[in-house]
């Protein structure tokens, strides 16, 4: 649940363009949170379903 109060916490990975792939992103936040195993299957997923308009 959100806490809708509290401003989410943002992590620069030293980039300047976009991350499209998951796995990316998934793999810089190991160390900081507890990812479950088909979270990168689940986002691929809703990518399938909602593109990125370029």
């Amino acid at each position: 649940m959100t806490e809708t109060e509290r401003q989410p916490d943002v992590i620069h990975l030293g980039r300047v363009q976009t991350i499209l792939d998951p796995a990316e992103v998934l793999s810089a936040l190991e160390p900081y949170a507890e990812i479950p195993a088909d979270l990168s299957a689940r986002l691929r997923a809703d990518q399938a379903r909602h593109p990125v308009h370029r």
